[in-house]
């Protein structure tokens, strides 16, 4: 069963449970070990119901919680953290070896965080027939955007991330990013239904341009995502669960290059969720492998370098990854990167 969607706290396809607890090997035997949010400095990670800040170099970590989250964003640097849950009211801090209660005004439908930085904090309130942006600073919260309809995803980039609303027959798309006195929103369009694109530069109200939808058509089907990638390739994926529903069988990624003329360069299945371009304009792919990640050539399908008994991976910067193991310990490795 294909997911449209990306491997992302507010994903359709992705759900967690949180429970307190800290232990040598913490995990919960339910499912690998994840990366939710990291920089250099720390990360934020969770292993079915367990949901934990860990600082660099740290021996423990900084703080764990109990509840069903549906959006974390870190606080300037990681570990710290704001979290929501869809079984909790309220927006919660994790620091300092505890989780508070941010004391909010109150809101009228179910929240979830974004994005932070800057003295901001931005969230969607999500009530039964709308759904708006809200930008908490100061001690004060305030409407800033009504949302189309639909389900969010949201992508995280350097500076804030993207919001998709996949919509029954569309997808529309919203750039946020952090100012020093707020956030900035750009729209970036429509897209087709259940279809999710990145690209480098908004393009106002109109239509995505269609070169960008050329390689969710590959050898491997029908794709969902998306993404500009360097020499004037495109990156094309899709998430889904083999033999079985949403929550059941096992994760795999389908992803495809096709060339600036719309020809397939190279197509592959991995074993996993994360699959993840570089931020050097995708000149390496981080991919999910058999209790591995892989880095990927983008032009040429060539694994690059293999890091074993990794659970999961994310990229921090150009050529560093910040890695989980299957027992929840973070390590940031590095790797010489591609010309």
């Amino acid at each position: 069963m294909k997911l449209p969607g990306c491997r992302s706290i507010l994903s359709l396809s992705i759900g967690a449970v949180l429970l307190a607890g800290c232990s040598a090997d913490r995990s919960s035997g339910s499912q690998p070990w994840r990366i939710v949010m990291s920089d250099t400095q720390g990360a934020v990670i969770a292993d079915g119901p367990l949901l934990e800040g860990v600082q660099r170099g740290a021996l423990r970590p900084a703080w764990s919680t109990k509840g069903n989250f549906n959006g974390v964003a870190c606080v300037t640097t990681c570990a710290s953290a704001y979290v929501t849950f869809a079984d909790r009211a309220g927006l919660y801090l994790g620091h300092d070896g505890v989780v508070t209660r941010v004391d909010l005004p109150k809101v009228h439908g179910d929240l979830r965080v974004l994005l932070a930085a800057a003295g901001s904090v931005v969230l969607i309130e999500a009530q039964a027939t709308t759904s708006r942006l809200l930008l908490w600073q100061q001690g004060s919260l305030t409407p800033i955007r009504v949302l189309e309809p639909g389900s969010p995803v949201w992508r995280t980039t350097s500076n804030g991330g993207t919001l998709y609303m996949l919509g029954e027959n569309t997808t529309m798309a919203l750039t946020i990013e952090a100012t020093a006195t707020g956030v900035d929103l750009r729209p970036l369009g429509s897209m087709p239904h259940g279809v999710i694109c990145d690209i480098s530069a908004p393009v106002g109200e109109a239509q995505l341009p269609d070169r960008a939808y050329d390689t969710l058509r590959t050898s491997l089907g029908e794709l969902f995502n998306c993404t500009q990638g360097p020499d004037g390739l495109w990156i094309g994926s899709s998430n889904y669960l083999a033999d079985g529903g949403e929550g059941e069988g096992q994760p795999f990624v389908d992803v495809a290059v096709t060339d600036s003329s719309a020809k397939q360069v190279w197509a592959r299945t991995f074993s996993g969720e994360r699959f993840e371009p570089s931020p050097d304009n995708g000149v390496e792919v981080l991919a999910s492998g058999d209790r591995s990640v892989m880095v990927i050539d983008t032009r040429t399908g060539a694994e690059v370098k293999t890091f074993g008994e990794t659970a999961d991976a994310e990229y921090v910067g150009a050529a560093e990854l910040a890695a989980v193991d299957f027992s929840g310990h973070v390590r940031w490795l590095t790797y010489e990167a591609l010309g």
